[in-house]
């Protein structure tokens, strides 16, 4: 991988007078909080941006105005120190009253040197909500998306500084997720009474699925579809439920009762685990393994 070492002569894609063209896959609304963003960020951290970079939905081409966070990685040069934290606490502060789109950043702070090290496991600092929110990794998953589809908004495209992320990883994530994470899931009794959870669980599961079977990630609506084509009849409702209650368009709810929809969520959890760990012949851990 080759990279340049003046991080900010690398044109911006959201700027003003810049001359190039935004990605078709970033709506016009997202365009002024961006380069807002950009130009204070490259106000506080002067030649040390060496790349800012959109994955999630965006990236997915499955983005909702009504519900989508803006997801980002920002990769510094240089080691981002405490007076660097505050810097960006201070930063993600202002960005709030000069555009309201600032509230939905949600990503990371990465150093350049640790991903080409290809040190992907390290928690980095990470905004959510447009605040600082302390240290978390970003997931194997979501590495892939910036590799396979990630946005630039300034810097190189992802795939030329981000190593490429080992298959037996990304399915070790996914083993975990299904076999500890979801299957705890799938036993409460009183979580998927909640209509966000029933739509996250429901199309979380279905990109699980997808990425299992293409080794690739797809937005939560384009999962969906494919599991609308794969899997039996008696999870359409379900899943279209979910998609129904993603889209945050006023509508009537498909089940008469949030007991039994909750209760064929859990249904739906179990079967996909199950399904998962028979198709792909995966050995999930389980709860008491973690």
């Amino acid at each position: 991988m080759h990279h340049s070492s003046e991080a900010n002569d690398t044109p911006g894609a959201f700027g003003p007078s810049d001359g190039t063209l935004p990605d078709s896959r970033v709506p016009a609304c997202l365009r002024n909080a961006l380069h807002v963003y950009v130009t204070a960020l490259r106000a506080t951290f002067p030649e040390r941006v060496y790349a800012v970079s959109l994955y999630g939905s965006l990236a997915l081409g499955g983005f909702v105005e009504r519900s989508s966070n803006i997801d980002f990685l920002t990769v510094m040069v240089g080691q981002i120190s405490e007076e660097d934290q505050l810097a960006i606490k201070t930063l993600h502060q202002k960005l709030r009253h000069l555009d309201p789109w600032a509230s939905r950043l949600d990503g990371e702070y990465a150093e350049l040197d640790q991903i080409e090290a290809g040190e992907l496991d390290t928690p980095c600092l990470f905004v959510a909500g447009g605040s600082l929110a302390g240290r978390r990794e970003v997931s194997k998953a979501d590495w892939l998306t910036l590799v396979q589809c990630g946005i630039s908004v300034i810097g190189p495209e992802p795939a030329a500084f981000i190593p490429d992320v080992p298959w037996v990883d990304l399915e070790q994530e996914m083993c975990n997720n299904l076999g500890v994470y979801w299957a705890r899931k799938a036993d409460s009794r009183w979580l998927f009474l909640s209509s966000a959870w029933v739509a996250f669980a429901v199309l979380t599961l279905c990109r699980i699925l997808y990425t299992m079977d293409r080794h690739a990630v797809k937005s939560k609506q384009g999962a969906a579809e494919y599991a609308l084509g794969i899997l039996p009849e008696e999870w359409h409702r379900l899943i279209r439920e979910a998609l129904r209650v993603h889209s945050s368009e006023p509508g009537l709810s498909l089940y008469m009762s949030r007991v039994a929809r909750a209760s064929e969520t859990r249904r739906f959890a179990r079967a996909i685990i199950q399904l998962c760990s028979e198709r792909f012949l995966l050995k999930l851990p389980t709860p008491a393994d973690s």
